[in-house]
């Protein structure tokens, strides 16, 4: 079960931390925040890795997870949207996973329950509250396209990543009864991961850096 893909994956979880810390400094304020965010993102697919590896791992760590990035999201877009409505509703529809995720966290849960409300209601807000980033991204005053803001790329790459784990979502109980193979599920994930991994990596690498011309007063 874990080969290849794992490895590669972990290769370029580690080249995007890397390129990160590289640039970080030389990176805008924005994109300052995206990689602060990015790393948790990396830290916990890393974590869920290692935990499946070891066969210690249950879903309720995945729900903490999403708990976590929810957060980060919200702060993501309390700090960078410019229209109030916009992020009005996104804080709205964020509060909805976390309350969602915090439920699931507190009740009792058996081993292997998938927690299929729960992970449905986050993929939902993932689609949608990107696509109210990028938006708003739009209005924004920044003179640079938006193909070279790191943000751009962390708001799209999950917005993919959310919309094929969402059409993927319906054949994770079929699985479970044995009529989808429960290995090609996981590996169409993985190569979602490959996929979100190297779009934030050309986030990075292609975000504008800060002006180095001085302001004059």
């Amino acid at each position: 079960m874990y080969g290849g893909l794992h490895i590669a994956l972990l290769l370029l979880y580690a080249f995007l931390v890397g390129i990160s810390v590289l640039r970080f400094k030389h990176l805008t304020p924005q994109s300052k925040s995206v990689v602060w965010t990015t790393m948790v993102v990396v830290l916990g697919d890393v974590s869920a890795i290692l935990l499946a590896f070891l066969r210690i791992s249950n879903y309720k760590y995945a729900v903490l997870l999403l708990l976590v990035l929810s957060m980060l999201l919200l702060l993501l877009c309390n700090r960078e949207m410019i229209r109030s409505n916009y992020r009005r509703l996104s804080q709205a529809l964020i509060a909805v996973a976390l309350l969602f995720s915090a439920t699931t966290l507190m009740l009792p849960m058996p081993y292997n329950e998938w927690p299929s409300y729960t992970f449905l209601v986050n993929q939902v807000v993932w689609v949608i509250v990107p696509v109210l980033a990028l938006l708003d991204q739009l209005e924004n005053e920044d003179p640079s396209p938006l193909w070279r803001r790191a943000y751009f790329w962390f708001m799209a790459s999950h917005f993919c990543f959310y919309c094929f784990s969402f059409l993927l979502f319906p054949l994770r109980s079929v699985s479970v009864q044995g009529m989808w193979s429960s290995q090609i599920h996981n590996e169409l994930i993985l190569w979602a991961c490959v996929f979100l991994c190297g779009a934030m990596i050309i986030g990075i690498v292609l975000d504008k850096t800060q002006s180095k011309v001085p302001h004059v007063e």
